[in-house]
C-alpha cells in the first residue's frame, strides 16, 4: 500500500512540474502577439528602443542586465534560441539620425553603420508612442554565437548603447588566487603578500590589512561579485558582498580587514549579478559554486625550553652593549616601518572609498538625466532647459572629483540639485545654518547629496507643494551636525532595499572612517509615519 502511494505521489510531481514547463512559452504572449524583449528602456532621452524576439526553440532569457557604472551596455542570455529577430522603435521623423551595426564574437561586421530602414509596424495616433514606427535591423542564426548590437545618435557619436547576446555556456569566473596582506610577527619588515592555498590557516595578526581575491580573467566577470561568509554555530552567514572590478590589468575583490578581526572559518564564493530570468533549465545559475576556504586562528605563544633560556641569556648579554648602541638606529627604522604599514592602510581604503565614488557619481547623474527626460517627455521645454543648466554646474562639481569641499560648496551644489529636482515635484526645502559654523571648514564631497536625494526621490516626490525638506548645518563643542529631514511616508530602517544611493553612502562612511581614525564620522536614520530624519555627525571636526 505504501509503494502504491509513493508512486502516485511521484506521477503527481512529474505531471505538476511537466505542466509548469510546458506552459512557459517565451515567445508569444496570450493574446498571441510576439513578445518583445527590451534590451535597454530608451535611448539618448527619446523612446527609441532596442529589442529582441525569439523562436520557439529558446528555453530560457534573461535580458536587460545593465551594470550601475554601466548604463549603455546590457547583458542578454538566452538558451536554445536557433535564430532571433532584432527590432528598434524610432520616431518617424529621426529615422535619419540613428546608425546600428552588429558584430559577431570573431569581430566581424555583419552590419556596419547602417540606417534603419525596414519598418514593419507603425504606432497609431492614440497609442503610447504616436508616430513612431517599428523596423527590423536582422533576423540572425545565433546557435552557439555571442552577438553585439550597436546604436547611437548621431549628435551623440561618442554615446554607443551596446547590446550583448550570448547563446550559448558561459564559464562562470573562477578565483584564481588570495592574497593576504599583513604585517607578521618578528617581521624585519612590511612583508610581502602572502599567497594561500584552499583550507589553509591564516595566524591571527593585529597588523592584517585585507585580502586581495585574484579572478580568472573571463569576458563576464563584472557581471559577478564576491562575497565572504563565516561560521556561525551550525552555519555559515555572509557578513560582506563586493564588487569584482578590473584593476592594474586583472580582474579582482578586494575585503578589508575589519571583516577579518574574529577567529573561525571562512570561506569565499563567487555570486552571479546576472538575473534568473524566464523560462526552464537555465544554463546560468544565480550562484556559482567557486568557493575558496580558510581559516583564522590565534598566535601561539612560543613555549622555551630550561636549555634555551640559558643559551639566550648568554647571547642578550652578549649583545646587550651593541644593542643599546643601535637603539636610536632601530627606533627611526621602526618608526619607518610604521608608517609603511599605515600608508598602506591609507592607500587600500582610498581605492576602496574611490571605488564607492565611481560608483555615486554615475548613480547621481543617471538619475538627473531621467529627471531632465521627464521634463521633455511633459513637453515642459523651459524647465528642462533650466534643469540641464544646474545640471551642467553640479556635474562640472562632480567631474572635478575632489575628496575635500568646504560647506560652502556643498551647499551651492546642494541649492543647485534641490532647485532642479522643486522644477519636477515641486516641494519645498528650507536651509538653516547656525552662525557659529564656519562655511570655509572642508568636509568630503558629496557628502550630503545622495542622502538629499533619496529624500527627494523616497520621502516628499509625491508630496507635491505639500513636501517639504529642511537641511540644517549645526555646531556642537567641536563636532559639526549635518542633518536631513523630510516630511514623507518614512520606510523601514531595518530593511534593505534595492536602491543604490543609501547603501553606497553607508559604505563610504566606513571607509571614510578608516582614513580619518581621529575624526570618526555617524550615520544615523530615524524614519516614521511622519517622515524622515537623517543626521551625520563629524567628530572633532571643527
Amino acid at each position: 500500500m505504501k509503494r502504491l502511494l509513493y508512486t502516485l505521489i511521484l506521477l503527481f510531481q512529474l505531471t505538476f512540474v511537466f505542466a509548469q514547463k510546458k506552459a512557459v512559452n517565451l515567445t508569444i504572449d496570450k493574446d498571441g502577439n510576439p513578445i518583445q524583449y527590451a534590451m535597454f528602456a530608451y535611448l539618448n532621452g527619446d523612446k527609441c528602443q532596442i529589442s529582441l524576439a525569439l523562436d520557439e526553440k529558446t528555453k530560457w532569457i534573461s535580458a536587460f542586465n545593465v551594470l550601475p557604472y554601466q548604463e549603455t551596455i546590457s547583458y542578454n542570455f538566452l538558451e536554445g534560441t536557433e535564430v532571433i529577430t532584432l527590432t528598434t522603435r524610432i520616431h518617424k521623423d529621426s529615422l535619419n539620425f540613428y546608425r546600428y551595426s552588429i558584430i559577431d564574437e570573431n569581430g566581424t561586421y555583419l552590419v556596419d553603420n547602417a540606417n534603419p530602414k525596414k519598418a514593419t509596424f507603425s504606432y497609431p495616433e492614440r497609442s503610447d508612442f504616436p508616430n513612431y514606427l517599428e523596423l527590423e535591423l536582422a533576423k540572425l542564426n545565433v546557435i552557439g554565437k555571442k552577438i553585439t548590437v550597436q546604436m547611437y545618435h548621431l549628435s551623440e557619436r561618442s554615446k554607443i548603447y551596446t547590446a550583448v547576446i550570448y547563446n550559448k555556456p558561459i564559464k562562470a569566473p573562477a578565483i584564481s588566487f588570495v592574497d593576504v596582506h599583513f604585517n607578521q610577527l618578528n617581521a624585519k619588515k612590511y612583508t610581502k603578500p602572502n599567497r594561500l592555498s584552499n583550507e589553509q590557516i591564516v595566524i591571527k595578526d593585529e597588523k592584517i590589512v585585507a585580502l586581495n581575491i585574484g579572478i580568472e580573467n573571463t569576458e563576464l566577470a563584472e557581471l559577478y561579485d564576491v562575497a565572504l561568509f563565516k561560521k556561525t554555530g551550525d552555519g555559515f552567514e555572509k557578513v560582506y558582498q563586493t564588487n569584482i572590478l578590473y584593476r592594474d590589468k586583472q580582474y579582482s575583490a578586494v575585503i578589508e580587514n575589519a571583516y577579518l578581526r574574529d577567529m573561525g572559518e571562512y570561506y569565499i564564493q563567487i555570486l552571479s549579478r546576472i538575473r534568473p530570468g524566464n523560462g526552464i533549465e537555465p544554463h546560468l545559475k544565480p550562484q556559482s559554486k567557486t568557493t575558496f576556504k580558510f581559516s583564522i586562528e590565534d598566535h601561539d605563544a612560543k613555549v622555551f625550553t630550561i636549555s634555551e633560556i640559558v643559551i639566550f641569556g648568554v647571547v642578550a648579554a652578549a649583545v646587550f652593549g651593541a644593542i643599546f648602541g643601535a637603539s636610536m638606529v632601530y627606533l627611526r627604522k621602526k618608526a619607518r616601518q610604521n608608517l609603511s604599514v599605515e600608508q598602506q592602510q591609507k592607500e587600500i581604503a582610498k581605492s576602496r572609498l574611490d571605488n564607492v565614488r565611481l560608483q555615486l557619481n554615475p548613480h547621481f547623474m543617471f538619475n538627473a538625466l531621467a529627471g531632465i527626460q521627464s521634463l521633455m517627455n511633459e513637453q515642459k521645454t523651459a524647465e528642462a532647459n533650466q534643469y540641464l543648466g544646474k545640471f551642467a554646474r553640479i556635474t562640472r562639481n562632480v567631474l572635478a572629483n575632489k575628496e575635500l569641499i568646504s560647506l560652502a560648496e556643498e551647499k551651492t551644489l546642494l541649492d543647485d540639485y534641490l532647485q532642479m529636482e522643486q522644477l519636477r515635484f515641486g516641494f519645498n526645502y528650507e536651509m538653516d545654518i547656525q552662525p557659529d559654523v564656519d562655511l570655509n571648514i572642508e568636509i568630503p564631497s558629496m557628502l550630503l547629496q545622495p542622502l538629499v536625494e533619496n529624500a527627494v526621490k523616497h520621502g516628499i516626490a509625491g508630496e507635491g507643494k505639500r513636501g517639504k525638506i529642511i537641511i540644517s548645518f549645526t555646531r556642537i563643542d567641536e563636532d559639526l551636525i549635518l542633518q536631513i529631514k523630510d516630511n514623507g511616508k518614512g520606510f523601514d530602517t531595518s530593511k534593505t532595499y534595492a536602491g543604490y544611493g543609501l547603501p553606497l553612502s553607508k559604505n563610504r562612511v566606513k571607509l571614510l572612517n578608516s582614513m580619518y581614525k581621529e575624526n570618526e564620522l555617524f550615520l544615523a536614520i530615524n524614519a516614521d509615519a511622519n517622515g524622515t530624519v537623517v543626521k551625520v555627525t563629524l567628530k572633532e571636526w571643527l
